[in-house]
This record gives C-alpha cells, structure tokens and sequence, in this order.
C-alpha cells in the first residue's frame, strides 16, 4: 500500500535517519513534512529519488548545507522549507539548479547577501521569506530576474531604503513584508509611487 502513498506529514515525531529508509518503497511521495525532528544530512542522503516529490519541509531539523547535495534527486521539487537550519551561502549552490522551485524559505538560517547570489537563475519563484537572516540592500540586487517573484518577506533583515530601488524591477510582487527592517516612511512610499499597480497601500506589506 506504500507504493501509493502522496502525502506524509511527521512534524513533531520521533522519526529519525533511520525511520526515513523506509520511503524507499514510495515512488509516488509527493508531500513530505519532516519539521521539528531530529532527521539530519544522513537521512535526506539515504532517500532514493523521488521524481514526482513537491514539497519538502526541513524546518528545525538538523540539515545543514551537506543535505542540500542532494535536491538533485527531486527534480520536481516546487516548495523547499529550510527555516532555523543550519544552512548556509555556500549550501545554496546546491539548489540553484532546481529550476521548479516555486517557493523557498530560508527564514532564521545565516544567510547573507552572498547566499542570495545562488538564487538569482530561479526565475519560477513565486514566493521567498528571507525573514530574520543577515541579507542587506546589496542582496536584494540579485533577485531582479525573479520576473515570477510576487511574494518576499525580509522581517528582521538589514534592508533600509537603498534596497527598495532593486524591488522595483521585480513585475509581478505584490506583497512585501518589512517588519524589523531600517526602512522609513520614505522608502517604502517611494516603492509605492514607482509601483502603483502593484502595491497600492502600505497595508500591503503587512499583509
């Protein structure tokens, strides 16, 4: 009955490396959410792969940069959840090759504006949320060719008002989080004037 299995939630459980060999028997995995378990590199490295796999969440497990050596094996992966990893700049050019990749999240891992460079060819990316990572205004000049870029979250980053200029150029965003950031009244009116169909009131980057 495994080899049927689509959808595999584990958050919170007692599922270790070991535990995870036995996805091996499931070729039609499509949704797997290990998050808040103590899987490490060990267990990501052992899954056979996985070609119809969608979404991967590892948020607040022990993955760090060696695990990302192995997203070749999803190459239909849409939705990656590393949040509170210990990923860093150098792991993400692991992924920089997932062309599918339609959502990522990175919230609470070290990275920095040397990480965003990585990310700059995932020209499907819908949604990003940098939150509470070290990313600052220069980063942000590398997501200019996220031309399906409509969600980004950079709560708690070290954008001011000088990173606003290189979110103009993104066509599709509409929604902007801010929360935590330098930026000033002046910045993000700023962003509104040059984007008025886009973001139309500054409750849009609270939303």
């Amino acid at each position: 009955p495994t080899a049927h299995l689509r959808r595999l939630l584990l958050d919170g459980s007692q599922v270790t490396d070991v535990g995870l060999r036995s996805l091996r028997s499931c070729p039609q995995l499509r949704f797997l959410s290990l998050e808040h378990t103590g899987v490490t590199d060990g267990g990501i490295e052992s899954l056979r792969p996985q070609p119809q796999l969608e979404h991967l969440h590892l948020s607040d497990t022990h993955v760090t940069d060696d695990a990302l050596r192995h997203m070749n094996k999803f190459p239909a992966l849409r939705c990656l959840g590393l949040e509170r990893t210990a990923v860093s700049d150098s792991g993400l050019a692991d992924i920089e090759s997932i062309l599918s990749l339609k959502r990522l999240n990175l919230e609470g891992t070290a990275i920095t504006d040397a990480g965003v460079v990585h990310l700059r060819g995932l020209t499907h990316l819908e949604e990003l949320d940098l939150t509470g990572t070290q990313v600052a205004d220069d980063g942000l000049r590398h997501l200019n060719g996220l031309r399906e870029l409509y969600r980004l979250r950079l709560t708690d980053t070290l954008v001011t008002d000088a990173g606003m200029k290189h979110l103009e150029k993104l066509p599709k965003l509409q929604v902007i989080r801010l929360e935590g950031t330098q930026v000033t009244d002046a910045g993000y009116r700023n962003l509104l004037v040059r984007r008025p169909k886009r973001i139309v009131t500054p409750f849009s980057l609270l939303d």
